[in-house]
């Protein structure tokens, strides 16, 4: 992946994108993995605390972009403008 961006669909996250990150994180928190950014004592949320990780861009997430030819390409959270 070349530091310009995502070459394969937008350089945004697509809003189903961001739910399955969101979605997918708030799960690992529920279970028990730990916590990557700074939170106040009254937050237990765990979807309201994985969208606060995203914003912060901690998550090291990599989401695979795919095309009906087969072609996809992986790009990390980090690389994606938002």
């Amino acid at each position: 992946m070349s530091k310009k961006g995502p070459e394969i669909g937008p350089k945004r996250m697509t809003r189903y994108e961001k739910s399955r990150v969101v979605g997918a994180r708030a799960l690992q928190i529920s279970m028990g993995a730990p916590i990557l950014t700074r939170i106040s004592s009254d937050l237990h949320d765990p979807i309201r605390i994985a969208e606060l990780e995203l914003e912060k861009r901690v998550l090291p997430i990599t989401i695979r972009r795919k095309l009906p030819s087969g072609a996809f390409e992986d790009v990390a959270l980090v690389d994606l403008v938002d």
